[in-house]
């Protein structure tokens, strides 16, 4: 089967990884398997081995847009201030998307599903549809489906952005079919006037094969006596990283060996970074930046803690992560757990608030038997993650895959 995979991002993250692993198994398992993707995406796919990675050139990346894709190769580099910055990125950014999406993307894209002629088309992450309202109608002939990996419906504060949001949900029945990682999406599709879609639910898979010894931290051990906090949410204000500051903030001093970790992509000029100057936390909090997943994997499981104030209450990549590895899991009260995750036996919920983090944090490091019974728990629930090993997830998408196809020809 040939199978095309479609996503566009600014960077490394939950969609983006799951992408990557599903290409590699679905190509394990013996399909044509084809990744279309943005420029700005393009580094953490191009040592992928077996999936043919096709690049369609810069979507967010607005300097490289005008340089790269219209010529403009000697754009002056000026030094515009935030505040101005941030005005001109908020008037222009989605604009400029769009026409982009319009005159260079579509006709890329186009020419590579020619090229290619898939069984399927599977496009990921919430911005693609965005590119999909430029497409839909030239892929007729072509079986689609979405994967929803974020909270698709929800209204953004650009008029341009607020005119796409008004047809998003009329957009998605373009689809043949729609894949829900959580009941939780499930729900909010149907509470969002999309319940004539057809829906399959697949979760996300997990690796678990147990990475080496981390690297990362070679000179930091728990025989030194420092309790490790990981957050792994980079800077977007949805993970909650201003309020895990803000609690660490609270205890930093009553705990003087407590450290925090933060991992994921974070701006140079970020929030974050500002205000852990501000609290002069710098010897304490440290930044990692975008992380490699092995990296990644090896980091966590130095770890004392992981903890993520998430906006989103359902049981991602990074829950499950943890909960396999052993470490002691705070994040916000769990929905729709897949019959894994259960309060203070293997998690422990938390507010997105400053003063709840700040309290659920001294817990877990005053109490050694509930960080042990946190980190114990896992092994009664091993055999239900195995079943969410990315072979077994790929073969679910497959199967999904072939009953689209099946039925869009028997229409």
């Amino acid at each position: 089967m040939k199978i095309c995979l479609v996503i566009f991002s600014g960077g490394w993250g939950g969609a983006e990884n799951v992408v990557y692993h599903l290409a590699r198994y679905l190509d394990k398992l013996g399909h044509e398997v084809h990744v279309v993707l943005n420029d700005e995406l393009y580094p953490f796919f191009k040592n992928l081995s077996g999936p043919i990675v096709h690049n369609v050139g810069p979507v967010f990346n607005y300097s490289n847009i005008l340089k790269i894709n219209y010529g403009l190769k000697f754009l002056p580099s000026i030094n515009i201030p935030d505040n101005i910055l941030r005005i001109l990125k908020f008037t222009f950014e989605p604009l400029l998307r769009h026409i982009n999406y319009e005159i260079l993307i579509k006709k890329r894209f186009l020419k590579i599903m020619n090229e290619i002629n898939p069984d399927i088309i599977h496009f990921h992450n919430p911005i693609i549809l965005e590119f999909y309202f430029h497409i839909h109608k030239q892929l007729l002939d072509y079986p689609r489906i979405y994967t929803a990996h974020g909270l698709d419906l929800k209204k953004r504060p650009h008029i341009m952005d607020r005119i796409f949001d008004n047809n998003r949900k009329t957009l998605l029945h373009k689809f043949d079919g729609v894949i829900v990682v959580s009941p939780y999406f499930h729900e909010y599709f149907m509470q969002n006037d999309a319940h004539n879609l057809k829906k399959f639910f697949i979760p996300n898979g997990i690796n678990v094969s147990s990475p080496k010894n981390s690297r990362i931290i070679k000179s930091q051990s728990r025989e030194e006596g420092r309790f490790k906090i990981l957050f792994p949410g980079g800077d977007k204000p949805r993970k909650g990283g201003k309020f895990v500051i803000d609690g660490f903030a609270r205890i930093s001093q009553k705990i003087p060996n407590l450290y925090l970790y933060i991992a994921g992509a974070t701006a140079k000029n970020s929030e974050l970074k500002k205000l852990v100057k501000e609290k002069k936390l710098e010897k304490r909090i440290f930044f990692l930046g975008l992380l490699p997943k092995e990296k990644y994997l090896r980091l966590l499981m130095h770890m004392d803690a992981l903890v993520l104030p998430d906006e989103d209450n359902w049981p991602g990549l990074v829950a499950l992560e943890a909960l396999f590895f052993g470490v002691p899991l705070l994040t916000t009260k769990l929905k729709y757990t897949h019959g894994l995750f259960k309060e203070y036996h293997n998690y422990i919920p938390i507010q997105r608030k400053p003063e709840d983090i700040a309290n659920k944090l001294e817990l877990i490091y005053l109490n050694p038997k509930v960080r042990k019974k946190l980190a114990t728990t896992v092994k009664n629930i091993k055999e239900k993650l195995k079943s969410l090993e990315w072979e077994h997830i790929a073969e679910q998408h497959v199967k999904v895959y072939y009953n689209l196809v099946s039925l869009i020809k028997h229409k």
